[in-house]
């Protein structure tokens, strides 16, 4: 799973499922495919070098377990192997993150996301935010992550590590 804060930020806003009854049994409604697509942060936006994000393996799974009157999501489970390879831009190093994982985001009427995850998370943060240091993160273990409507994240770890991964490119 892979989350990033910017415009609608963790970009796992997939297609709600249209003909969804606003509140569904877990076990009535079906998977269906994610794919997360790759990326480039700027030198300075997130690391002090840009960073390219390129997908090994994506098998994620979304489902929408409740909607807005609308048709929107308002909650969404995830789950499912996910691995990245991250770049550094100028040096050429590069590891794989596994990002694999199990979570249910809440989206909020005024813009806001709610996360709860279990495993794994890929968490893109830029400079300037308050309440989390900017960076590529995995997040390995139980977590809570925020996107407020203004697009800053904050992050609870419980039982889980994070890893800098504009540390390890450096």
């Amino acid at each position: 799973m892979r989350a990033i804060p910017t415009l609608a930020l963790l970009t796992l806003t997939a297609a709600a499922l249209a003909a969804a009854p606003a509140t569904a049994s877990a076990h009535s409604v079906p998977w269906q495919p994610y794919r997360t697509s790759p990326w480039t942060d700027q030198p300075g936006q997130v690391c002090a070098f840009g960073v390219a994000a390129t997908i090994v393996k994506d098998g994620e799974q979304v489902r929408t377990l409740k909607s807005y009157p609308d048709g929107s999501p308002e909650v969404q489970e995830f789950r499912g192997p996910l691995y990245v390879r991250y770049t550094n831009q100028s040096s050429g190093t590069s590891v794989v993150g596994d990002l694999s994982g199990y979570g249910w985001f809440t989206y909020e009427p005024d813009g806001a996301i709610d996360a709860y995850v279990q495993q794994h998370i890929g968490l893109t943060v830029k400079v300037g935010n308050i309440g989390w240091p900017a960076g590529e993160w995995v997040i390995s273990g139980k977590a809570n992550v925020t996107l407020s409507p203004t697009g800053q994240v904050s992050v609870q770890l419980g039982h889980a590590k994070a890893d800098d991964i504009c540390t390890d490119l450096s």
